[in-house]
Parts: structure tokens; C-alpha cells; sequence
């Protein structure tokens, strides 16, 4: 079992000065495994119930990132999982 996950908003943080942005995210993870294949990101929809479990004063909705954890979404995230849809986005490598 997943001890956590995270994600951004497609929205992102209100500062973008906050963290580097999921293109640049998929960049950086890719060139760690230059044999996966490439930078990509996973586009899920996830319902704002769910998200909503994740918030608090440590994790803001505004500051674009989503962490679930166990006890904060992550086991709610983990359930409905297979009926989220998604979609994969190839990101194109500086």
C-alpha cells in the first residue's frame, strides 16, 4: 500500500513561485530514469470530496499542491482509483 501521493491542481498554486510547475516536475523525474521512456505527467480527475479530505493549514487548496496520505484522502483516493478518469500527456523535454 501507498504510504502517500501527490499532485498539483491543473489549476496551480496562486504562487507559482512556489514550486516549479508539473511540466518542469516531469522534466526533472525523467532525466532520473532516462530509460522510462521520457517526461510525461498523468492528468486525473479527482472529485473535490476527495481533495477536500486533503486540506488543511499545512496544505492549502491555494497553494496548488494535493498531498494524500493515509488518514487525509489517500485511502478514499486508493478506492475510487479505477473509476477516475485519466489521461496521459506526453511533455515535450527542453
Amino acid at each position: 500500500m501507498a504510504e502517500g501521493f501527490s499532485t498539483f491542481l491543473e489549476s496551480g498554486p496562486s504562487d507559482p513561485s512556489l514550486f516549479s510547475t508539473a511540466k518542469e516536475y516531469a522534466c526533472r523525474k525523467a532525466a532520473n530514469f532516462p530509460d522510462e521512456g521520457g517526461p510525461a505527467m498523468l492528468r486525473v480527475d479527482v472529485p473535490d470530496e476527495i481533495i477536500d479530505l486533503t486540506v488543511d493549514e499545512y496544505f492549502p487548496r491555494s497553494q496548488g499542491l494535493v498531498q494524500f496520505d493515509r488518514g487525509t484522502g489517500l485511502e478514499e483516493l486508493q478506492s475510487a482509483w479505477g473509476q477516475l478518469p485519466k489521461e496521459i500527456r506526453l511533455v515535450e523535454a527542453p
